[in-house]
């Protein structure tokens, strides 16, 4: 990517779906000093950040690798700057040919750095700053160091926003709590039903509201799928689009050669290992993941589900998730355990659903595990239990489960 392009920011696609109430809650963006637009690969942030910006004639700078030695950073930020503000202080010339050194990044230079950038910018009105592609500093450097302190020294008047496939690479609890942040995650950026309908109407120019459920069900509204999956119904006639779309779900589909081409290569060794676990459950919690090997799993889980990779389910026993039906498949073809693997998993699991009184999902993962003794013990001394509760079905099934002198 040349330094000029680094500077420009996406134009509107030909095929862009308007949506007026995503639309109205990044206008609010201009009302708060920070603005965090994080969610995984596909979610059409730059997509949807690139016109808006434009819109406002602000100021957008995508991040990349280079951007990790923080002179190149500070160089790019300010030529972003000046395609608003022309006339920023020639003084931060000077300021930039002598912060960045041998020594380069020492902690005063660039927080200096940042406080001559946010004081030249004292008399602008209204200015917006879009750093795309966030996720491509590290934590604990100081091009990361320089934006967070970008973001403490910018005037109020000016509204950075920050888009990226993980949350800042800095602490900005101090800021969200003084409400100082808007957040827009991927549960935000997913398409709705309604949108998914209107995409293929648009794309295709057949309105098949069944259909649109069925991709929706299948994608959760994950923007980048829904489109791959409206491209591959175009020319397809209408009664042959379900079996493409199971087409595309398959072993070197379109929607899987994405997921393992833009959404897994980057992922570190931590999240692949809580995938790979948590892909053996209908639904987990953090607690449930430290459980079968996962340690420390709540920071985890939770930037997972702010990335649309994980769903957060509405329950009154805890927090609960679920793993993207698109990611799960993905993760059992190409990231599979071992069977000895999959039965340790599922036997530190049933004891932990029973001693919560999960009798159900107790029952099966001993089923996963292939331990019917087990599973007739529960039903000896619980059977009852689970009889009372309404689980009448459960029990027929567990039983159906034994044989021989089990049952």
């Amino acid at each position: 990517m040349t330094r000029a392009s680094k500077l420009l920011p996406p134009r509107r696609p030909a095929t862009f779906l308007p949506r007026p109430l995503l639309a109205q809650r990044l206008d609010r963006a201009r009302d708060y000093r920070l603005t965090t637009v994080v969610a995984g690969a596909g979610f059409g942030k730059s997509t949807l950040l690139g016109p808006w910006v434009s819109d406002l004639q602000g100021c957008w700078y995508t991040i990349d690798k280079t951007d990790a030695s923080p002179g190149t950073l500070a160089r790019g930020l300010v030529d972003s700057l000046r395609v608003k503000v022309p006339g920023l202080s020639p003084d931060l010339n000077a300021a930039l040919q002598g912060s960045f050194g041998a020594d380069e990044g020492a902690g005063s230079q660039v927080e200096a750095l940042a406080g001559q950038v946010g004081g030249a910018l004292d008399d602008v009105d209204d200015l917006v700053l879009v750093l795309d592609d966030l996720h491509e500093i590290s934590a604990q450097t100081d091009s990361g160091r320089l934006i967070e302190a970008l973001c403490r020294h910018a005037p109020e008047h000016c509204h950075i926003v920050l888009s990226s496939r993980a949350q800042p690479p800095f602490p900005i609890e101090r800021m969200r709590g003084q409400g100082l942040v808007l957040d827009i995650d991927a549960s935000v950026l997913a398409f709705s039903e309604e949108e998914v309908a209107t995409l293929l109407q648009f794309s295709s120019g057949h309105g098949d509201r069944d259909l649109a459920g069925e991709l929706h069900a299948l994608t959760l509204g994950w923007p980048a799928a829904v489109r791959l999956a409206a491209e591959a119904f175009q020319g397809s006639p209408p009664d042959r689009r379900r079996a493409v779309l199971k087409g595309l779900r398959r072993p070197g589909g379109s929607l899987v050669t994405y997921l393992a081409a833009e959404v897994f290569p980057r992922e570190s060794e931590s999240v692949r290992e809580l995938l790979r676990r948590v892909a053996h459950f209908e639904r987990f919690t953090p607690e449930l993941c430290e459980v079968v090997g996962i340690p420390d799993a709540t920071e985890t889980v939770w930037e997972l589900a702010t990335r649309g990779l994980l769903v957060r389910l509405e329950s009154d026993s805890g927090e609960w998730f679920v793993l993207h039906s698109l990611v799960r498949e993905f993760v059992l073809g190409h990231w599979p355990l071992s069977g000895d693997e999959v039965r340790s998993l599922h036997m530190r699991a049933a004891e932990w659903f029973e001693a919560r009184g999960d009798l159900d999902s107790a029952i099966q993962s001993l089923n996963a595990a292939a331990d019917r003794p087990s599973i007739a013990r529960i039903l000896e001394k619980r059977g009852d239990e689970m009889l009372r509760s309404g689980h009448a079905d459960h029990v027929i099934w567990a039983s159906d489960l034994l044989t021989g002198g089990l049952r």
